[in-house]
């Protein structure tokens, strides 16, 4: 009985397609529209789209002058798609009102239209036009050259051309995992040098490897070779032993800020102010800053060595043993 009585509510719900929501199907108005490549002119397939309204009644005077000033001015967010392989979005089921909509994500450049939904109508059609980025296409291998599946790939870092990293620690853009042959495809790439990485902090992190992107190319194919790191990883998990520094990840790299009282840093005269270049002689300045943490984590007496800079002398190198964190230590 159940399951004849879900399939004939089921058949009733008009299936959506790819991009669409219906927001109130009592409602007639609809904004549909496509996202493109700027450069290209290419539908984009997958771009977050959201539909939002206004929080302020700035601009309404027809048809609802009454809403009242948002205390925050902070726009509500109605609905969100993806848009389809051809690029398009729409969204069904609207009251009469004012709306926004817009691409949005982090590493996806901001474009909004504004839209004005009289009762019954049905908007223009929408063209939200975006610097698509570039595309790397690539494999990733263990050691030994077996392809890992599954596998997560980014951009570690992103230079814009001035020598700094503007991904400040964090991942340059929409990662993606490799497919059962270890086979991959980074898009959304931002244009200038990126360093593009593989890396699963149980099992290791590949080398970067830097390429010159620009808008609408097509890179690669590149290998990135993932080493057996998983009895170092377990150690910097499970050892609660470290350096005793505190960091800000800037755009040169990562700069103490402060420095853990009775850890090893302090007392090998590491300051306050000072950018590690490298760690065990792998240059940190387009590292993740979860690379760079299981790196200086480990297990109590394991020795660790630190380049630094610091303003106004040469670079040097600190080799010290990692110490128990006083957030580990047993009360």
């Amino acid at each position: 009985m159940w399951p004849l009585l879900t399939a004939i509510l089921l058949a009733q719900v008009p299936a959506l397609r790819a991009g669409q929501e219906i927001i109130d199907p009592e409602a007639e108005g609809r904004i549909a529209g496509q996202t493109i490549d700027s450069v290209t002119g290419a539908p984009l397939e997958g771009v977050p789209v959201v539909l939002l309204r206004p929080s302020t009644a700035s601009g309404r005077e027809f048809p609802e002058p009454w809403v009242a000033d948002s205390v925050d001015a902070t726009d509500r967010p109605i609905s969100r798609v993806r848009t389809a392989p051809d690029g398009s979005f729409r969204f069904d089921g609207l009251e009469p009102g004012h709306y926004i909509v817009r691409s949005r994500g982090r590493w996806i450049p901001r474009r909004q239209v504004e839209v004005w939904l009289e009762e019954g109508t049905r908007s223009p059609h929408i063209q939200l036009e975006l610097p698509a980025g570039g595309r790397i296409q690539g494999i990733v291998v263990d050691a030994s050259g077996e392809p890992l599946p599954e596998f997560p790939v980014f951009v570690a870092g992103y230079d814009a051309g001035n020598h700094t990293n503007r991904a400040r620690g964090k991942p340059a853009s929409m990662p993606t995992r490799t497919d059962a042959q270890g086979r991959f495809e980074l898009r959304w790439v931002p244009a200038g040098q990126v360093h593009v990485q593989a890396a699963l902090n149980t099992v290791g992190y590949s080398a970067p490897v830097v390429l010159t992107i620009a808008n609408g190319d097509h890179a690669g194919p590149i290998r990135l070779v993932v080493p057996d790191e998983r009895e170092a990883l377990e150690d910097a998990r499970n050892g609660a032993a470290g350096v005793g520094v505190r960091l800000d990840f800037t755009e040169l790299g990562p700069v103490v800020v402060s420095l853990i009282e009775d850890m090893p840093a302090g007392a090998a005269g590491i300051r306050e102010g000072d950018l590690i270049a490298a760690v065990d002689g792998r240059a940190t300045r387009f590292m993740t800053s979860g690379e760079f943490i299981n790196r200086c984590r480990g297990r109590v007496g394991q020795s660790v060595r630190l380049t630094v800079r610091r303003e106004g002398e040469e670079p040097f190198e600190v080799t010290f043993e990692r110490a128990l964190l006083p957030e580990r230590t047993p009360k």
